[in-house]
Protein backbone atom coordinates (compact mmCIF):
# COMPACT_ATOMS: atom_id res chain seq x y z
CA UNK A 1 0.00 0.00 0.00
CA UNK A 2 2.66 2.11 -0.30
CA UNK A 3 4.00 3.95 -3.30
CA UNK A 4 7.94 5.76 -3.51
CA UNK A 5 8.31 9.15 -4.65
CA UNK A 6 10.90 11.46 -6.02
CA UNK A 7 12.03 13.78 -4.22
CA UNK A 8 15.15 16.10 -5.15
CA UNK A 9 16.51 19.25 -3.61
CA UNK A 10 18.34 21.91 -5.34
CA UNK A 11 21.58 23.57 -3.64
CA UNK A 12 21.71 26.78 -4.74
CA UNK A 13 25.10 29.16 -4.11
CA UNK A 14 22.93 32.86 -4.07
CA UNK A 15 26.12 34.90 -4.65
CA UNK A 16 23.65 37.98 -4.95
CA UNK A 17 22.36 37.23 -1.78
CA UNK A 18 18.61 37.60 -2.91
CA UNK A 19 17.43 35.77 -0.10
CA UNK A 20 17.97 37.27 3.21
CA UNK A 21 19.90 34.21 5.30
CA UNK A 22 17.39 34.71 8.16
CA UNK A 23 14.41 33.84 5.77
CA UNK A 24 11.93 31.46 6.67
CA UNK A 25 11.26 28.41 4.19
CA UNK A 26 9.14 30.65 1.15
CA UNK A 27 6.53 28.53 -0.57
CA UNK A 28 4.86 30.19 -3.87
CA UNK A 29 1.10 29.60 -3.80
CA UNK A 30 0.75 31.05 -7.69
CA UNK A 31 0.63 29.19 -10.52
CA UNK A 32 3.69 29.65 -12.98
CA UNK A 33 5.10 29.90 -16.56
CA UNK A 34 7.91 28.45 -16.55
CA UNK A 35 9.10 28.46 -20.36
CA UNK A 36 6.90 29.91 -23.31
CA UNK A 37 5.66 26.98 -25.74
CA UNK A 38 8.63 27.97 -28.60
CA UNK A 39 9.98 24.39 -29.96
CA UNK A 40 10.28 22.78 -26.93
CA UNK A 41 8.99 19.57 -27.84
CA UNK A 42 11.59 19.38 -30.54
CA UNK A 43 13.85 20.66 -27.94
CA UNK A 44 12.85 18.45 -25.61
CA UNK A 45 10.42 15.87 -26.18
CA UNK A 46 6.59 15.48 -25.70
CA UNK A 47 6.52 14.97 -22.07
CA UNK A 48 8.95 17.12 -21.13
CA UNK A 49 7.18 19.84 -23.42
CA UNK A 50 3.79 19.37 -22.16
CA UNK A 51 4.92 20.40 -17.83
CA UNK A 52 7.17 23.26 -19.44
CA UNK A 53 4.11 24.57 -20.78
CA UNK A 54 1.90 25.98 -19.94
CA UNK A 55 1.14 26.99 -16.18
CA UNK A 56 2.34 24.88 -13.84
CA UNK A 57 1.02 24.65 -10.50
CA UNK A 58 2.02 26.05 -6.97
CA UNK A 59 4.20 24.96 -4.62
CA UNK A 60 7.59 25.84 -5.74
CA UNK A 61 9.26 26.61 -2.49
CA UNK A 62 12.88 27.63 -0.95
CA UNK A 63 14.69 28.23 2.10
CA UNK A 64 18.27 29.52 3.08
CA UNK A 65 20.91 26.72 3.51
CA UNK A 66 24.46 27.50 5.28
CA UNK A 67 25.69 30.72 4.91
CA UNK A 68 25.61 31.39 1.34
CA UNK A 69 23.23 28.72 -0.51
CA UNK A 70 19.66 28.58 -1.09
CA UNK A 71 17.55 25.41 -1.26
CA UNK A 72 14.93 25.12 -3.97
CA UNK A 73 12.49 22.51 -4.14
CA UNK A 74 9.17 21.30 -6.58
CA UNK A 75 7.91 18.10 -6.16
CA UNK A 76 5.84 19.28 -9.41
CA UNK A 77 8.85 18.15 -11.56
CA UNK A 78 8.87 14.89 -10.43
CA UNK A 79 5.67 13.71 -9.52
CA UNK A 80 4.98 11.65 -12.49
CA UNK A 81 8.36 9.45 -11.06
CA UNK A 82 6.70 7.20 -8.65
CA UNK A 83 6.77 3.73 -8.28
CA UNK A 84 5.06 0.98 -6.28
CA UNK A 85 8.46 0.27 -4.45
CA UNK A 86 11.58 2.21 -3.62
CA UNK A 87 13.91 1.06 -5.51
CA UNK A 88 17.35 -0.04 -4.45
CA UNK A 89 19.60 2.78 -5.39
CA UNK A 90 18.80 7.15 -5.46
CA UNK A 91 17.14 8.65 -8.41
CA UNK A 92 19.80 10.28 -10.83
CA UNK A 93 19.59 13.78 -12.07
CA UNK A 94 22.49 14.14 -14.43
CA UNK A 95 21.09 16.33 -17.09
CA UNK A 96 18.02 17.16 -15.21
CA UNK A 97 16.12 20.47 -15.99
CA UNK A 98 15.12 21.15 -12.45
CA UNK A 99 17.36 23.66 -11.53
CA UNK A 100 16.27 25.84 -14.13
CA UNK A 101 12.57 24.74 -13.21
CA UNK A 102 12.70 25.75 -10.14
CA UNK A 103 14.32 29.03 -10.32
CA UNK A 104 12.16 30.26 -13.37
CA UNK A 105 9.18 28.98 -10.92
CA UNK A 106 10.57 31.18 -8.23
CA UNK A 107 11.59 34.31 -10.21
CA UNK A 108 8.17 35.59 -10.31
CA UNK A 109 7.45 34.88 -6.28
CA UNK A 110 11.38 36.76 -5.78
CA UNK A 111 12.09 38.54 -8.48
CA UNK A 112 15.93 38.88 -7.88
CA UNK A 113 16.25 35.47 -8.42
CA UNK A 114 15.37 36.71 -12.19
CA UNK A 115 19.20 37.74 -12.60
CA UNK A 116 20.27 33.52 -12.28
CA UNK A 117 17.70 32.58 -14.99
CA UNK A 118 18.87 35.43 -17.65
CA UNK A 119 22.66 35.30 -16.50
CA UNK A 120 25.20 32.55 -16.39
CA UNK A 121 25.75 30.66 -12.81
CA UNK A 122 27.40 28.16 -11.09
CA UNK A 123 25.74 24.64 -11.50
CA UNK A 124 23.72 24.03 -9.00
CA UNK A 125 24.07 20.20 -6.76
CA UNK A 126 21.02 17.76 -7.49
CA UNK A 127 20.34 15.30 -5.11
CA UNK A 128 17.43 13.62 -3.49
CA UNK A 129 15.90 10.57 -3.37
CA UNK A 130 12.37 9.06 -2.08
CA UNK A 131 9.28 9.80 -0.26
CA UNK A 132 7.09 6.96 0.60
CA UNK A 133 3.60 7.53 0.54
CA UNK A 134 -0.28 5.76 1.14
CA UNK A 135 -3.24 5.99 -1.21
CA UNK A 136 -4.57 8.11 1.10
CA UNK A 137 -1.82 10.07 2.37
CA UNK A 138 -2.20 8.62 6.12
CA UNK A 139 0.97 7.59 7.50
CA UNK A 140 1.54 4.14 8.96
CA UNK A 141 1.74 4.12 12.93
CA UNK A 142 1.09 1.28 14.95
CA UNK A 143 2.06 -3.07 15.16
CA UNK A 144 3.27 -4.20 12.01
CA UNK A 145 1.63 -7.58 12.06
CA UNK A 146 4.06 -9.69 13.45
CA UNK A 147 4.68 -10.01 17.34
CA UNK A 148 7.20 -6.85 18.78
CA UNK A 149 6.98 -4.95 15.25
CA UNK A 150 5.64 -1.68 14.83
CA UNK A 151 5.36 0.52 12.31
CA UNK A 152 6.16 4.67 12.01
CA UNK A 153 6.75 5.69 8.76
CA UNK A 154 4.97 7.19 5.16
CA UNK A 155 4.90 10.23 6.18
CA UNK A 156 5.59 11.75 2.58
CA UNK A 157 6.51 15.12 2.90
CA UNK A 158 5.29 15.94 6.55
CA UNK A 159 7.67 13.65 8.64
CA UNK A 160 9.50 16.41 10.42
CA UNK A 161 6.62 18.35 11.18
CA UNK A 162 4.79 15.24 12.49
CA UNK A 163 7.91 13.34 14.00
CA UNK A 164 6.96 14.41 17.70
CA UNK A 165 3.31 13.50 17.81
CA UNK A 166 3.85 10.43 15.68
CA UNK A 167 6.28 9.35 18.15
CA UNK A 168 4.31 9.53 21.05
CA UNK A 169 1.46 7.70 18.95
CA UNK A 170 3.85 4.98 18.05
CA UNK A 171 5.27 4.67 21.89
CA UNK A 172 2.10 4.53 23.15
CA UNK A 173 1.63 1.42 20.79
CA UNK A 174 4.42 -0.07 21.78
CA UNK A 175 4.01 0.22 25.90
CA UNK A 176 0.19 -0.82 25.98
CA UNK A 177 -0.63 2.52 26.81
CA UNK A 178 -3.88 4.12 26.22
CA UNK A 179 -4.46 5.32 22.94
CA UNK A 180 -6.36 7.95 21.36
CA UNK A 181 -9.00 8.40 19.81
CA UNK A 182 -7.62 9.00 16.10
CA UNK A 183 -4.73 6.07 16.63
CA UNK A 184 -7.31 3.85 14.80
CA UNK A 185 -6.64 6.12 11.45
CA UNK A 186 -2.86 5.34 11.45
CA UNK A 187 -2.62 1.74 12.35
CA UNK A 188 -1.61 -0.33 9.16
CA UNK A 189 -4.04 -3.22 9.81
CA UNK A 190 -6.93 -0.15 8.71
CA UNK A 191 -6.63 -1.34 5.90
CA UNK A 192 -8.07 -5.08 6.04
CA UNK A 193 -10.97 -3.56 7.56
CA UNK A 194 -13.74 -3.56 5.40
CA UNK A 195 -15.33 -0.42 6.84
CA UNK A 196 -12.31 1.77 5.94
CA UNK A 197 -13.23 4.47 3.54
CA UNK A 198 -10.18 4.09 1.98
CA UNK A 199 -11.50 5.16 -1.63
CA UNK A 200 -13.42 8.12 -0.40
CA UNK A 201 -9.92 9.29 1.25
CA UNK A 202 -8.50 8.66 -1.55
CA UNK A 203 -10.61 10.85 -4.05
CA UNK A 204 -10.59 13.63 -1.57
CA UNK A 205 -6.85 13.77 -1.22
CA UNK A 206 -7.27 11.63 2.25
CA UNK A 207 -4.60 13.41 5.05
CA UNK A 208 -7.53 15.06 6.48
CA UNK A 209 -8.92 12.97 10.00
Amino acid sequence: MISAQVHAKCIFRDTLRTVPRNAPMLISLDATRILEDDGLEDAFGADVAAKLAGLAPAGVHLRPWGDEHILLLWDYWHADHAVDEPPADAPAFDGDLYPEVCLRGLAGFIPGLRAYVDGESERPLIDGGYYTQTPENRPLIGPGGVEGYYVNGAFAGFGLMAAEAAGELCAAHVLGNTLPSYASAFVPARYADPAYPLEELVSRGGGSI
